[in-house]
This record gives C-alpha cells, structure tokens and sequence, in this order.
C-alpha cells in the first residue's frame, strides 16, 4: 500500500484504526494504546539469477511487496516473477525465490527412467521433471533400477525447504500410481521410503490458511495448523471409498462414530502444538494420510494374519509423540467381516522391522474393542526413532535395546563421577598439572565430561519438545563429541611427539596450539553444518528400537552426520591407531636391546599388557567397535561399544590416577588425614636422580646431543606405571629393561654427557613424568 500523505499522518492513521476492541468467535480483544514505529526496509537490490535448465534472468531494483516479471528465455509469450518482499524481523527487504514454472527448459529430458538420474533436481526444474516422470510412468513393468531411480528423484523434492501445492499434487500423484501397481515386488521394498517422503512432503507444502488437501484414487493426505490454544482434538476420516473413486475425507472436533476409518488425536497434544506468531503457516502442522492398498502392506513376520482394514496414519510436525496418558484413538471398520474367534491385532507400521524393509509392530497399541464389522484401537504415540554413534543405522530387537540404553545412561553416569575426580585431582594438585601430557589429559576429561552430562540431560531437555532448545542441545552434544575425538587425537600427537621427535622437534607455544586445535576445530565443524542448514538438528529417537522409547536431540541428516561425525571420527581413529602402533614399536624395540631373566616374563607380560590397555582406553581405539557393528555380529559389537565407550571416563581414572603412584601419593599429601596421610618431606625424599632429557625440549632449541648419545644413557629407577621414583623393586625392574649401562653413577654420566646437568629429585621427577606416562 502506497500513500501521498506524511509520515505523521500515515502514523496518527494507523494508531485510529488499531484501537479498539475487537470480536470474533471465542477470541475478544481491546486495544487502549499502540505503538507504530517507522523503518526503512530498502528496496530489493538489482540481481542476476543462472540457472542451468531454464536460461538466466536478471531482476531490477524492485519496491518492497512489489512483483516483477521477465518473459521466459526459451518460451517469451510466458513470464517469470519475482517478489520483493519484507523481512519483520530484520526490517529489510528481500527477494523471494524466483517463479519459472511457466518456462520451458533449454533441453529436453532423456526419455527413459534410468537416464533420469544423471539429472539434477533444483526448484526450478522439479515441476518439470515430475511431469515428465508422469508421462514414463505408462510402462507395465518397472525394474529394481528404474524404481530405485524414480525413488532417489523424488526423495530429492521431498528435500526441498519448500515445495508448492502443485509440486506436492504431482509427485503424490507418482506415489499413487506406485501403490496402483501393487503386484510389483520391488516396490514393496522400497515402501518404507516411499511412505516417509509422503510425510515429509507434506510437512513442506506451502498453503495459505489452517487446511490443505490431496486426494488421490489410493491415496489421500490432509494437512492442518490448528490454534494450539483452543486446540480441544481433531479427528480425522474416510466416510467412504471406492477404489474406482476418490475416497471422501471430513475432520471435526469430535471422534468419529461411523466411518471407514478414522483416527482421533485428543486434547493433550496441545503440549507439542506451537506458534511462534498469530499467522497460522507459523503453527506447528498436523498430518493425516490414508492408504487404499491394504496388500502392499506386508509382512511375513506375522504369518498367516494378514491386513483386514485400510492404512490411516497421524504425524505431528518436528516433534515425537509417546507415551501420552491420553492415548491416541483409533476406528477402522474391516474390509471383510472378522470371524467370531479370529484374533485382533492393532499395529503401526514400523519403519525399522525386517532390517529396514518395514513391518508390523504392536508396541504401544491395543485392541479395546471388536466386533464383526469394527475394530477400535487406542495408542499412545504416533511415531518413532535414531542413535549418537550408529554408523550403520541398522534396527535391533527390543531386548537389546533396552540393555543397551540401560548400560549407556550407567556408564555414563558413572564416566562423569570419574571424570570429575580426575580433574578435581588434577586440577588441585599443581604438581601434577605440570607436564605437558597432564594438561592435554585435563582437555580430554573436561570434554568427555560434558559429553557424557549432555547425553544424560538430552532425553529430559528433548522432553520441553522446544524446537530451538532441542537444537540448541544437539549442537552442543555435536561439539563435545568432536572435542572429545580432537583431544583423543591430539594425545597421540603428543606421544609422537615425545617418543619418536622428542630430542629433534622445537614446537613453540605447544600447549596454546593444541588448546586452539582442541576446541577450535570442532567449533568450526559445527558453525559451518549450523551455517549450512540448522534444521540438520532436531528431535529423534534415542535408539533404532522396534519399540518408540523417549526422543532425542542429535543429528537427523545423515548426510550431515557421515560427513561431520563418522568422517571425522575415521580421521582421528585412523591417526591414533598409527600412532599407537608406532608407540608399541618403538618400546618394544628398546625391550628387544635388552636381556630378561626368566622369572621376569610374566611380569614384563602384566606391564606391557597394561601399557596396551591404558593407551587404547585414552586414545578412545574403542570407539572403534562401531565399525563392526553390522551383521550377526552386531549385537555383541554393540554391547561392547555402549561398555566400553561409556566407561571410559572410569578407565582414564583408574590408569590415570589410581594406578599411578605419584598421583597416589600427591593425594595422600593433599586429601588425606590422620595416618593415611603422606608428609611432603617423605614424599621428596622417594625421588631419585634422573639424567634423561625431559620432554619439554619441545619448547626448546633442540638439543647437539645426538639420539643415539641420549638414548644410552636412560634413568637408572623409575617406578611401575608412574612418573614417581619410590620402589626400590620397581627400580630395578626398570633398570633391566631401559639401562643399557647397569646402574651407573649420576658423576660417571655426566662425564659422558656434559651438557646433561643433574636434577634435584623432586625437579627430576616432575620432568620425568611425562616421557613414562608413555612407556608405562
């Protein structure tokens, strides 16, 4: 609306006609004051579009809530439009996508379905493409690959951010000739997808008002955007249906007493209703659908029972309904009369059964009632459910399910007790902290720290069914989860580092640079998917059961959690899994310069086996279990991942601080009392001399001594798993295996080696720390 008038008196105009009061059905309102405010919104900048089928079009400068138009590059007698329309929020205009339906394409489709897939499906193009798959649809055969084709290209739309009334009609339309050819056994294969891009499809069509409708000879959808705030239940049904005819479809406020089939959600699911405005296409959408081809929905699990009735289903946008203690209710008359003895079953279709191929499931449905000619159901979710670390995303039973979520929520709760304590430990004793390996452990334990709250508290903040707190929830757990994997990388670095490049690598402000790798990295994977596309997070399931358990904030693109999950996690396993060979190596190449008595074997066999198993817990090597998570060997991967993934807080402890003598005794100096407590001078006085080069030369010009100078002279005591030099015993076994000049004097070394200066006990123990963390 333009006007000739001032700005003040536009103002004085417009604050008359908003007082007032105001009527209309259960809603009055009256309005004393209001406020106007005036902005500028700009006008729409002059733009040049390409786009590769339909030519390039070049928009003028346009005034907000204008449309401009341009004639077709191929066809000129139809136009393509554009709108400038204005953002509220921002207070600027900007361009709405361009409409060039009308246009022809500059070249023609190839004319068989299987060409088809080396086209690429854009918004511009899609209207076309799915008229001309309409017109190859007239062949009495399809092939597994011209189904699979046809499936993939219409999954492409189903992708779009917004598809059109028109878009949406056609493409159901291509789904209503797939479910004509019922016979086609490759199309029962492909039936789950076909039945979830009808969902999403739905969810994505754009209309105006609070009602939207296609019906189709074997199928009919109906979208709604109810007032969460009068929101009392709706009720959804097929009155009649004639295969050769349309089915009749009505929706009111109540259940339904007579109809083919029908389905009520009742008034409490006004808690998963939102609106974010007065406008209806900002209210939380509710979907219908009815199916007319009863024998496309098979299942041989279920034997001889087959499907007496016709499919209707409910689905409520972004959200996971379950568990309601109003239950969902359900009216479906049979297509032949029940016998008096036959047996009732009332099942959902379950997306995951019959390894993804879909299948009955009973979980959270009952028979209330039965007769004849009705059966009456009630049900207490309309959805269901997906995994953290699921690389294959394949279904389990619903035993193992439940043990498995059972063991992930303990070891998690028991990894962030440990992992607290560790850093308690670490954090308040600063000689412990002083090492360079101490820090990065620090790092790894805050990260897996939060990751594991994060996954505790998901399910309850997914519960609020807050579409931006859930996000917000998966992002973070997003972030952590990278962290951890970052740190766990990082880890092996260091040890690289301080084992193989130790005497010959300067490396300035180490801890800083691997602090900004550590957090850094995993903020930019996460920035980069939000930037992408922030509805890649969003509620789902927290497991792949049969049975619909409580939702779950996490990642529901899988593209977008191969790439920025599984793909970074291969990158990091595949760098600490050289690493930790690399390390293994070169021990045991310093072992193998040595001779060892016999009655040392099994206790050499102890050590080094504790070695293997300290480095694979903190190199996170068991994450690794998911990629054999596939097969008959499934289950017992995944159950070996869930324990040993989530306790893997409790095992950093336990190598950690438990069984490292010097974290023992700082303890015993610091949190001890009485006669558990340990004096400081007793605990100075266990150190011994060291002249091994410490690893912080890492911050230090490197050293003119050559490695094969250092490497023979080695400490001559160092304690079993520790940096502490305390046990006599545990000195001479060290000596055996490291020493290659007996136990040789601190003078007759530095005779040797005089650029090597002595240590005083406690200095060399501190410095020493670091370089047996890695061996031991």
């Amino acid at each position: 609306m333009t006007s000739n008038e001032n700005k003040d008196t536009i103002l004085t105009m417009l604050s008359g006609s908003l007082i007032g009061g105001y009527e209309e059905e259960l809603l009055s309102m009256k309005v004393e004051t209001a406020r106007i405010s005036h902005f500028d919104p700009k006008m729409c900048p002059e733009e040049r579009v390409e786009t590769k089928y339909k030519g390039t079009y070049k928009w003028p400068q346009t005034v907000p809530a204008d449309v401009t138009q341009q004639t077709c590059v191929r066809n000129m007698e139809h136009l393509a439009s554009r709108s400038c329309l204005i953002n509220i929020e921002t207070e600027k205009s900007y361009w709405r996508r361009q409409n060039v339906t009308s246009c022809q394409l500059l070249q023609g489709l190839p004319n068989s379905i299987v060409s088809l897939q080396n086209v690429t499906i854009t918004m511009d193009n899609a209207e076309d493409l799915a008229d001309h798959i309409l017109i190859l649809l007239n062949s009495s055969k399809w092939s597994e690959e011209e189904i699979k084709v046809l499936v993939d290209k219409l999954m492409d739309i189903a992708n779009f951010e917004e598809i059109s009334p028109t878009l949406a009609r056609k493409t159901l339309q291509i789904i209503d000739i797939f479910m004509t050819r019922e016979a086609n056994m490759q199309l029962h294969k492909n039936l789950s997808s076909i039945l979830q891009l009808t969902q999403r499809i739905g969810f994505k069509m754009s209309f105006n008002g609070r009602n939207a409708s296609i019906v189709m000879p074997k199928l009919a959808l109906a979208m709604m955007r109810p007032d969460p705030v009068h929101f009392q239940g709706i009720a959804f049904g097929v009155i009649s249906y004639n295969p050769e005819m349309d089915p009749e479809l009505a929706i009111q406020h109540t259940p339904f007493t007579t109809s083919l089939a029908s389905i009520f959600l009742p008034g409490i699911l006004r808690d998963y209703l939102s609106a974010q405005s007065f406008d209806p296409n900002n209210h939380t959408g509710i979907q219908f659908s009815f199916f007319g081809i009863p024998s496309l929905f098979q299942d041989r699990s279920f034997g001889e029972i087959v499907l007496n009735t016709y499919v209707i289903g409910s689905s409520i946008e972004s959200v996971c309904v379950q568990n309601l203690k109003e239950p969902v209710n359900i009216i479906l008359r049979h297509i032949e009369p029940k016998m008096n003895d036959a047996l009732v079953h009332c099942v959902f279709w379950d997306f995951n059964k019959n390894d993804g191929l879909g299948g009955w499931n009973t979980s959270g449905c009952e028979a209330v009632y039965s007769d004849a000619n009705y059966t009456i159901c009630n049900c207490t979710h309309l959805t269901h459910f997906g995994v953290l670390m699921d690389i294959y995303r394949d279904p389990i039973n619903e035993a193992d399910n439940w043990n498995l979520t059972l063991v992930s929520y303990v070891g998690c709760g028991i990894s962030s007790i440990f992992l607290g304590l560790a850093l308690v430990v670490y954090l308040s004793i600063e000689k412990l902290r002083r090492d360079y390996l101490s820090k990065i452990l620090i790092n790894l334990c805050l990260a897996l720290l939060m990751l594991n709250l994060m996954f505790l508290v998901n399910p309850w903040l997914a519960s609020f069914q807050k579409r931006i707190l859930c996000i917000t929830v998966a992002v973070v757990l997003h972030y952590f989860l990278l962290a951890s994997f970052t740190w766990m990388g990082l880890e092996a670095i260091h040890m690289y580092y301080a084992l193989v490049k130790v005497f010959n690598t300067y490396v300035p402000h180490y801890i800083l640079k691997f602090s900004i790798a550590g957090w850094g990295i995993p903020t930019i994977i996460v920035a980069t998917v939000l930037a992408i596309r922030r509805d890649f997070y969003g509620t789902g399931p927290v497991s792949r059961s049969t049975d619909p358990l409580e939702s779950f904030c996490w990642i529901q693109d899988d593209m977008a959690f191969y790439i920025s999950v599984v793909a970074y996690f291969c990158l990091v396993f595949l760098i600490n899994v050289s690493m930790f060979i690399i390390v293994l190596l070169q021990v045991h190449a310093m072992k193998a310069k040595h001779h060892f008595p016999e009655d040392h074997c099994g206790q050499d066999f102890l050590h080094s086996l504790k070695r293997v198993a300290s480095l694979t817990f903190l190199l996170g090597l068991t994450w690794g279990f998911a990629f054999f998570a596939k097969g008959p060997v499934q289950v017992f991967f995944l159950y070996l991942f869930a324990l040993c993934n989530t306790l893997q807080g409790f095992f950093i402890f336990l190598f950690h601080c438990l069984m490292k003598e010097n974290v023992r005794k700082q303890c015993q100096v610091h949190f001890c009392c009485g006669r558990f407590r340990l004096k400081n001078s007793y605990w100075s006085s266990s150190a011994t001399t060291l002249a091994y080069p410490p690893v912080r030369n890492l911050e230090r010009k490197p050293s003119s001594l050559s490695l094969k100078s250092l490497k023979s002279c080695a400490t001559n005591s160092t304690s079993n798993g520790s940096g502490s030099l305390t046990s006599a015993d545990a000195g001479a076994k060290t000596e055996q295996i490291w020493c290659s000049a007996g136990s040789a004097s601190l003078t007759h070394q530095e005779s040797q080696l005089p650029h090597v200066r002595k240590l005083s006990r406690m200095e060399a123990e501190l410095r020493y720390a670091e370089k047996t963390m890695v061996f031991h």
